[in-house]
């Protein structure tokens, strides 16, 4: 019996946290995703810059050098950088891809809040903010989870919907797919794209102020998650 109890518990605390776990993950990861929407659809109002899509800058970055436009290259160079920077610093502290309830997930999460009303009282309108922007980007994109077989970048789209089409044209092809897995793509681009719209709307009425409410998201979700986490360590003890 003890044996049993330990056994439900290591479970929990590696991720397989019931029969729920599929809608908590599916939730956990399309929030993540709503979020970096905001905070990416705030880079484009605020400093006209894609803070998350470096598929973009790293394009843009090559015409750059061919054209010898030495503003916008060390622009771009930066901010590939923050965002390369802010992946090292999240394998730091995440490690392995496989999603599991151990994980630093949650601290990282409210980490990025903290961070960005830190660093907006700092420097404000200061186009250095937008490097910070993608630098929390970085950390975010390597919170990638992979659960079951999916992959799920929370800070851009294209492999969700590249997996989506897939998954779709298996379908049609009479192919067995796991509906489920199409729910879950279906949700994470959802989840952006509503993270995105929230973000502009949020801008014209709050303006620079938007920050600090994008910050207490971050906030209040890494805090759910610390809260799921006992949860379901309890529930298996």
């Amino acid at each position: 019996m003890l044996k049993k109890k330990s056994e439900n518990k290591k479970k929990c605390i590696l991720g397989v946290v019931g029969k729920n776990s599929d809608k908590k993950i599916l939730l956990w990861s399309s929030t993540l995703c709503f979020l970096s929407g905001f905070l990416n659809s705030l880079g484009f109002l605020k400093f006209n810059t894609s803070v998350s899509h470096v598929t973009g800058s790293f394009t843009k970055l090559s015409i750059d050098v061919i054209d010898s436009t030495f503003y916008d290259l060390s622009y771009l160079i930066i901010l590939v950088f923050c965002f390369f920077f802010g992946a090292i610093i999240s394998g730091l502290l995440i490690g392995e891809r496989e999603f599991s309830l151990r994980k630093r997930y949650g601290m990282v999460v409210m980490g990025i809040g903290i961070g960005v009303s830190f660093f907006w009282l700092l420097l404000g309108d200061n186009k250095l903010f937008v490097f910070i922007l993608s630098f929390f980007s970085g950390i975010q994109n390597g919170i990638f989870i992979t659960y079951k077989g999916v992959i799920v970048r929370t800070t851009h789209v294209t492999g969700g919907i590249t997996d989506l089409g897939v998954l779709i044209g298996r379908y049609l092809k009479h192919k067995k797919v796991c509906l489920w897995r199409i729910r879950f793509q279906l949700a994470i681009i959802t989840g952006f794209f509503l993270g995105g719209a929230s973000g502009t709307m949020g801008y014209s009425y709050f303006y620079d102020n938007i920050f600090y409410i994008l910050s207490l998201s971050y906030i209040l979700v890494g805090s759910i998650y610390f809260i799921w986490r006992k949860q379901s360590m309890e529930s298996n003890e």
